[in-house]
């Protein structure tokens, strides 16, 4: 899975991030595909949990997993504290991780100008 020189593709990355999500519980999983934007990351994978613990978990699970699977680690991550939400930056993929209620007034899902690619049975 890892290419020579540890080289990991977008596509590959993104699976990972959004398998580790569905195997921790994560909802309402939505990758944003924001390649034609040019200056800004490639995917921006939203997801949410019902509590802060879980929240944590799934970020905590997607981290380890792509640590693990793909040997990088993000950038930078923020929130991890409060837990309302945390975001990993993996350059060309960024995840978000929100609970519930945030994730409700934050609706990239719907805003219908980037496409979208929901992977949740949740939906």
């Amino acid at each position: 899975m890892i290419k020579k020189n540890n080289i990991v593709s977008t596509e590959e990355l993104k699976k990972v991030i959004i398998e580790a999500m569905q195997d921790s519980k994560a909802q309402e999983i939505v990758a944003l595909n924001l390649k034609a934007l040019e200056g800004v990351t490639d995917y921006y994978i939203i997801c949410h949990g019902d509590s802060t613990t879980q929240v944590n978990a799934i970020a905590s699970f997607v981290e380890k997993e792509v640590k693990e699977k793909l040997k990088q680690k993000p950038y930078k991550t923020e929130g991890e504290r409060a837990a309302q939400w945390v975001i990993a930056d993996y350059i060309d993929v960024v995840v978000h991780v929100f609970t519930r209620r945030p994730a409700t007034f934050i609706s990239l899902k719907n805003c219908g100008v980037m496409r979208s690619e929901s992977h949740s049975a949740w939906n």
